[in-house]
């Protein structure tokens, strides 16, 4: 729908490195598996679109700002990790007045174990990186303390 392709139910073998090494940006994996766990993330992944750049710092979630180098525009997503209160953690649409939470990322059922997120730009060493959400399941938005940790280096 909309030019994206969905991509359900891929089982990778065991010792398989070929899950971190083939994201092509335009698929959205939707329920993936990878049966090792020596990839650092979960053996379930669930992979959510990608977003424009990340803050690892405490950031006001109105307006269109420059995040790690990345001037933002109207709709751009954003992984937010910095919060001070880590409950407003998780990933926004920006705007000109206050972000919302992503729709692939604004519900408890969303946040499951795995999640992972690709974040295309940055001029730190944030940019062409993957992080994967590292909290407490099930995640109630709003109340529970959302983090993600760096899982994937491209």
């Amino acid at each position: 729908s909309g030019g994206v392709t969905y991509v359900n139910n891929i089982a990778y073998p065991s010792g398989s490195k070929y899950f971190e090494q083939t994201y092509v940006q335009g698929l959205i994996f939707t329920n993936p598996r990878v049966t090792d766990d020596t990839l650092g993330v979960p053996s379930t992944l669930s992979i959510t679109g990608s977003v424009i750049t990340i803050s690892v710092y405490n950031i006001a979630l109105s307006g269109l700002q420059t995040i790690d180098g990345v001037t933002l525009s109207l709709g751009d997503r954003v992984l937010v990790n910095g919060q001070s209160d880590s409950t407003q953690n998780g990933i926004y649409t920006a705007a000109t007045g206050s972000w919302s939470r992503a729709s692939d990322a604004n519900t408890s059922a969303q946040f499951i174990p795995g999640l992972t997120v690709y974040v295309d730009k940055g001029s730190t060493t944030y940019g062409n990186s993957g992080w994967t959400f590292s909290g407490t399941f099930p995640a109630i938005i709003g109340t529970t303390p959302i983090s993600f940790v760096r899982t994937v280096n491209r």
